[in-house]
């Protein structure tokens, strides 16, 4: 709810936001960047496990951290919750926002929400 606010708080007037619920992953690959010490940073997915009845996604994500001789490796998991089509256009209602289409990947694609 604090996040479809704050999407709302900062849209112009008649402003459009698109809420994606879509995540395109690789496992084992890479993504990475600079960080301002000259570090390279890397994150890649090693696994993902999906609840369709829970409304689950557990990722298991690698943080790696490459700078000289110095390397740090950390994993974790990162637990994604979702909710229902008719939930979440109920919160993006209760955020101020109307909602002009919700589609899922075998949907023709549709404007995005727009503010009240």
């Amino acid at each position: 709810m604090a996040s479809l606010r704050g999407i709302r708080a900062y849209l112009a007037e008649k402003g459009t936001a698109l809420v994606t619920s879509s995540f395109l992953r690789r496992c084992g690959r890479a993504r990475t960047a600079v960080g301002p010490d000259g570090a390279e940073l890397r994150v890649s997915v090693l696994a993902e496990e999906r609840d369709e009845v829970a409304r689950t996604q557990t990722t298991l994500l690698r943080y790696e951290r490459h700078h000289g001789a110095d390397r740090s490796v950390v994993e974790r998991p990162w637990v994604l919750h979702w909710y229902s089509r008719s939930g979440f256009q109920a919160l993006a209602a209760a955020a101020g926002l109307t909602g002009t289409a919700v589609t899922d990947a075998t949907e023709p694609q549709s404007p995005p929400a727009r503010p009240t």
